[in-house]
Formats: structure tokens, C-alpha cells, sequence
């Protein structure tokens, strides 16, 4: 009996003896873990498109925001014939039906702005800085809202307006189809080569009299070989022209989300006045250009999407 209490005693000692180091090793896990956890950076804006709810700590300039973008499907659409815009076609004609061709069309589009339900204009905040000349005849650099778009019906790509700060429920799209008087105090050599407005495109620049061209047409009077060639332009001496379209129903865009919005641009409606374009007068035909561009653009749709 004494031997089996004594072997007993000696097991439970060791038991004992065995747990200690087991104990003291959780123990420390238990106090080293907060010591080796590192919290995470992250961005914490809820209207970013990285918002990271599980962020510990703000970054600095890290967040990353929802741009809006404007795709353009280009059409003729007259009484007799409909097609997708493509200048090798032979179905242009004008009010009359008569028929001519077109080599090129190129206009720039500006002040891009959603309007809210109450109303209110929400631009995006992109900028670009360029030289600009003032009243007393030399350049200083400033800072200008940096939303505008070039467009050619032939590109049937979106096109990136600008970072969109804004979220909520939008009614209408606005934007200036040409330039305003301002923009021709710009020096196009201050801006970066890839912009819009810089002379990567010279043709729509007019370097004797430095200024941009809002809208440059290259067109042929008519068909046959012999046709005279015709180049309609006009510059900021034309002031923009507003175009607002409705947004069917509203839309509501949520936080953290690029927008993209379609339009169709209906390019029969810009020749639809002209009664003859083989013996109308450049001047006539501006007029009658200009006079029905504003009816050319439709709302197709809009769609929000993560990145």
C-alpha cells in the first residue's frame, strides 16, 4: 500500500510538473500577441472606391475616387436611312436629300456637371494649371477646371471627364458643346501633350490667329469626283451652347462607385436645315449647323460600377 501511494504521489507530481511550462507558454502568447499585431492603413472616406471599413489608421493620400465618364454612340439617322456614323458612307444628305460626304468632324464639349435633385451643379474637381495671359499682355500660371473633351464620331470609346467628388440622386446631365472666349487666352504650349487642348491636335488651333477652333467640319459639297471640298469652323466668336438632357426616373448613385452615362449623337439632325448644300454659303451653313446641333444628343443610359 505505501509503494502504490508513493507511485501515485510521483505521477501526480510530474502531471504537475508537465503543465507549468504548458501554462507559462500561453501566458506569454496571450502578452506577446497585442506587441506583434500591426495595424493596417487604409483609406476611410466612404465616398472612396478603396474604402476599407476594417482599416485601423487613416493613410495619407492613399484614397482613390469614382470618376465620371461620358460614351458617345455616333448615328445618322435621317427620314429615309439609319446607320452607325462612319465616314466612308455614301447615305449623308441633307433636309433636301441632298447627298455629300464627310472627311471629318471634331468639336470639343466642356463644363461637364451633374445636376442634383434641388438643383444644384456638381462638376468634377479635376484642375490642370496652364499659362494664361492677362490684361496687361504676359502669362501667369493659374489653376482651370480640367473637364474638357475633344470628340470625333468615328471613336466609339468612353471618355473620362474627371474625378467625381458627388454622390446622391442626379435628375439631369449638363454640358457647353464649343469653347468659351476665355479659353483662347490659354497658352496651348503650357499644357500637358496629351490634353485636349494642348497642339497635339494643331488642327483644331489656329496658330496665325492663336486661337482654338470649337467645331472643324472637312465636307465635300457632293459626291461625284469633281466635288468641291469644304471646310466649315468656328471658334469662340460662337458662343457655347448648353445642352441639358434628362435623366429618366433620376439616378441614384451610391458611395465608392465610377459612373459612366451614354449618349447618342444623331448627326443628321446638324445637316437636316440645309436646304442645298452645294451652293449655301459657308455663313448659311454654320448657321443652319449650329442651329440644329442642340437637338442631335440623347440620353441612352447610365450605370454605376465598382472598379
Amino acid at each position: 500500500m505505501k509503494n502504490h501511494r508513493k507511485n501515485s504521489s510521483y505521477m501526480l507530481s510530474a502531471k504537475f510538473r508537465s503543465a507549468i511550462p504548458l501554462s507559462i507558454l500561453l501566458l506569454g502568447i496571450i502578452l506577446l500577441s497585442p506587441a506583434c499585431y500591426e495595424a493596417r492603413e487604409g483609406c476611410l472616406d466612404v465616398n472612396a472606391v478603396n474604402y476599407a471599413l476594417d482599416t485601423d489608421r487613416e493613410c495619407a493620400d492613399c484614397c482613390e475616387y469614382p470618376v465620371l465618364s461620358l460614351r458617345f454612340v455616333s448615328v445618322w439617322e435621317d427620314q429615309d436611312t439609319s446607320f452607325t456614323f462612319r465616314y466612308a458612307s455614301d447615305g449623308f444628305h441633307d433636309g433636301k436629300g441632298q447627298p455629300f460626304l464627310i472627311d471629318r468632324i471634331t468639336y470639343y464639349i466642356q463644363d461637364v456637371a451633374l445636376v442634383a435633385n434641388a438643383g444644384a451643379l456638381h462638376y468634377t474637381s479635376d484642375s490642370v494649371e496652364v499659362q494664361k495671359l492677362t490684361d496687361s499682355g504676359t502669362y501667369e500660371e493659374v489653376y482651370i477646371r480640367d473637364d474638357y473633351l475633344l470628340l470625333n464620331p468615328a471613336l466609339n470609346t468612353a471618355l473620362e471627364v474627371g474625378t467625381l467628388l458627388r454622390n446622391g440622386t442626379f435628375t439631369h446631365l449638363r454640358f457647353q458643346v464649343g469653347l468659351d472666349v476665355e479659353t483662347d487666352d490659354i497658352l496651348p504650349g503650357s499644357l500637358p501633350t496629351n490634353h485636349p487642348l494642348s497642339l497635339l491636335d494643331t488642327s483644331m488651333y489656329n496658330l496665325n490667329d492663336e486661337r482654338y477652333l470649337s467645331n472643324r467640319m472637312d465636307l465635300m459639297r457632293d459626291t461625284a469626283a469633281t466635288a468641291s471640298s469644304l471646310l466649315l469652323s468656328y471658334g469662340t466668336e460662337q458662343q457655347p451652347l448648353e445642352i441639358s438632357l434628362e435623366i429618366p426616373g433620376s439616378f441614384a448613385l451610391p458611395p465608392g462607385l465610377d459612373l459612366e452615362i451614354t449618349l447618342q449623337v444623331n448627326y443628321a439632325k446638324w445637316f437636316e436645315q440645309i436646304s442645298d448644300i452645294r451652293v449655301d454659303s459657308e455663313a448659311e451653313l454654320l448657321d443652319k449647323i449650329v442651329a440644329g446641333l442642340s437637338n442631335s444628343f440623347t440620353f441612352l443610359e447610365i450605370s454605376a460600377d465598382e472598379r
